[in-house]
């Protein structure tokens, strides 16, 4: 019986160990792994903090070279500075939503462990949601001032246009004036049919090959002058 009890607490102790053993062997490999992921991670987080940053002093330098006063920036060097902030901002954005979706995945895997990656992935969990955050509002300032730097050319170049529509359209008031008032209407309206029929007889004349004088004798038809009647109905008669 002293054996027996001396055997079972000598399997006990061996199990003991060998449970242990197994404990360390699996922590040993989980500390690996999640060493190897918390490494990737930060490497890419310090990459993303680096294109935030990129972002944040393009903005900065936007701001004071577009503020009041300032000599104005011209077209392509503004466009330069949109572009570079736009594709750090792009680059930034890439990596943080790749590590967001890798910790949440590690961390689900580890949500009934204890073990120290818990802690941390958690904790750059925080810091990527923050600058994400930080990351989609330089974006959003990036766009606005470029919309206000558009404006604003936009104005400079329509002011002229502007202005010179409005020239025009005084022109045309004034010449159409005279069409607002009766008697004048009727005169503008007298100078537009004898011009449509002084064309109409050059090129009735042209078209015969009539001299003024020749055209003169058509018309009057051997009559010493021409009646307004026979004038009129000449007019009518030609084809143009």
């Amino acid at each position: 019986s002293y054996m027996m009890v001396t055997s079972v607490g000598s399997m006990k102790e061996f199990v003991d160990l060998l449970a242990q053993d197994m404990a360390d062997i699996h922590k040993d490999a989980s500390d690996r792994i999640y060493g190897n992921v918390r490494r990737d991670i930060d490497a890419r987080f310090k990459l993303a903090e680096v294109k935030t940053k990129l972002v944040c002093q393009v903005c900065e330098e936007l701001a004071e070279r577009t503020a009041e006063g300032k000599a104005e920036i011209n077209a392509s060097e503004m466009q330069e500075l949109l572009d570079r902030g736009s594709q750090a901002y792009e680059e930034g954005a890439a990596l943080i939503t790749e590590m967001i979706s890798t910790l949440q995945g590690h961390l689900r895997d580890l949500e009934a462990s204890e073990a120290p990656a818990k802690k941390d992935f958690k904790l750059t969990f925080t810091k990527l949601v923050q600058m994400e955050s930080q990351s989609k509002k330089q974006q959003r300032e990036l766009v606005g001032i470029e919309q206000r730097f558009v404006a604003k050319h936009v104005l400079n170049l329509a002011g002229p246009m502007v202005e010179e529509l409005e020239a025009k359209m005084e022109h045309l008031t004034a010449v159409s004036a005279p069409l607002m008032v009766e008697e004048e209407k009727v005169a503008f309206n007298a100078i537009v049919l004898l011009a449509r029929v002084g064309d109409a007889l050059r090129a009735h004349a042209a078209a015969k090959s009539l001299t003024p004088q020749a055209l003169f004798d058509e018309m009057r038809e051997g009559a010493e002058n021409i009646a307004e009647a026979k004038f009129i109905a000449f007019v009518r008669a030609l084809p143009h």
